[in-house]
């Protein structure tokens, strides 16, 4: 049996258009990672604990940003976790080799890093 790794969330403050941009590529984390449910039940437990954890970070970041907020909606305070930072430092790389703006997902990952101190 294997340790699970942690996970703490690291609170993060997101300007406005920071809070657009980690909107954007959380739901998009979402959309690309879908088929982890197609055969859920046939994973094993950890497997199936690994799937639920990406979910349940991104939507603990969703749920933070708001479901319906304004575009000119204040800075927020925003909790991430490891396994999500990851996944988001997966999307600057995707976003990077297609010469998309990655400005706002760099600030966010680096204030992320500057919170755990790494």
């Amino acid at each position: 049996m294997s340790t699970p790794q942690r996970n703490d969330a690291r609170i993060v403050r997101v300007s406005t258009t920071q809070r657009a941009s980690l909107r954007e590529q959380t739901l998009e984390i979402v959309e690309l990672e879908h088929h982890r449910f197609d055969d859920f039940a046939d994973q094993s437990p950890s497997q199936q604990r690994a799937s639920a954890t990406l979910f349940l970070d991104a939507l603990t970041v969703l749920d933070t940003l708001g479901w319906d907020t304004p575009p000119d909606a204040p800075p927020i305070d925003i909790p991430l976790t490891a396994g999500h930072v990851r996944q988001l430092e997966a999307r600057y790389t995707e976003l990077t080799l297609d010469a998309l703006p990655t400005a706002d997902l760099t600030a966010i990952i680096s204030a992320y890093h500057q919170a755990a101190g790494a």
